[in-house]
């Protein structure tokens, strides 16, 4: 999940979010496994050039009806490196609010446990006019993993 905005806030930085977690475990590739999205990989260059550019013209069609897009298919289609490839592409350009990465197989990221956090911290990050407001908010995780979805 990737959240675009199509301008950025003045006078703020794009900053990614160290969200790497030690799993503990010798497979490297599960080492990596985290809800920014390191697990995944990028487009090749010159792959998937009409769908990439479809999914961006969408997001930045400011006047669209549809505010959310679904990338759908079976599994191992290439529907997480797609969206790694534009995140990271949004990220460049300054224009990711937030993004987080869900991956079978992990309990830190199988879930929506840490959605709302994994949001709520990009935002931290990517907004100045939230920084004081979601840093209260964060100070007690727990209560928030804890609490229903609606309610985070």
């Amino acid at each position: 999940m990737a959240l675009y905005r199509p301008e950025r806030d003045k006078g703020t930085t794009a900053t990614t979010a160290s969200t790497d977690l030690n799993l503990g475990s010798s497979d490297h590739r599960q080492e990596l496994i985290n809800h920014a999205g390191d697990q995944h990989d990028v487009c090749l260059p010159g792959t998937r050039v009409h769908l990439l550019a479809g999914i961006d013209r969408w997001a930045r069609d400011t006047a669209s009806p549809s505010r959310i897009y679904c990338l759908a298919d079976v599994a191992g289609t290439g529907k997480s490196t797609i969206a790694n490839h534009l995140s990271h592409q949004w990220e460049q350009e300054g224009r990711l609010a937030a993004k987080f990465f869900f991956s079978r197989g992990n309990g830190l990221t199988a879930n929506a446990s840490d959605l709302c956090i994994g949001i709520a911290q990009n935002l931290v990050l990517n907004f100045d006019a939230l920084r004081p407001e979601l840093k209260e908010n964060l100070k007690d995780k727990d209560a928030i993993i804890l609490a229903s979805f609606p309610v985070q």
